[in-house]
């Protein structure tokens, strides 16, 4: 027998489901964002290289970007295109990196997409992913001294 707790109980687990389905979709719309930069346009990554393999990751997971020639791009390539990117140093395992925010402690930091879904309950509207993308600081170039 079916009771209304059981009904209700199903209810918020689809909820649930549809919610993280959501937040999915939302971060790879900004990795595909971020991996649509060529490494000219000076992007910075300024969060930690853990939180960034983990956006790859889910991305890389939940996502269907592909190359020039339909072929789904493999997580490394989108390491290594993120990375130049966002002038970032290219972790020698990634795999490694995504194992870390995996097992991640609430206590300490909980993961990046927690975070994540947590500032779009927050502010609806926000792109969270981009907090941690910011332009290089322009150089100027040395001013002429005015003395002879």
């Amino acid at each position: 027998m079916i009771t209304l707790a059981d009904g209700h109980e199903a209810e918020v687990r689809a909820m649930e489901r549809e919610r993280r389905n959501m937040l999915r979709q939302r971060l790879c719309e900004e990795v595909e964002w971020v991996l649509s930069h060529d490494t000219c346009d000076e992007l910075l990554w300024t969060g930690t290289l853990t939180d960034l393999m983990e956006a790859l990751h889910m991305t890389y997971v939940y996502g269907r970007m592909t190359d020039e020639e339909g072929e789904l791009l493999t997580f490394k390539a989108m390491v290594r295109m993120a990375c130049g990117v966002l002038h970032v140093k290219e972790p020698r395992n990634p795999w490694a990196k995504v194992g870390r925010a995996n097992t991640r402690k609430g206590v300490h930091r909980s993961t990046f997409m927690q975070r994540y879904g947590l500032i779009i309950d927050q502010k609806p509207a926000e792109r969270p992913l981009r907090r941690y993308v910011r332009k290089a600081i322009e150089k100027k170039p040395p001013q002429a001294s005015g003395l002879r």
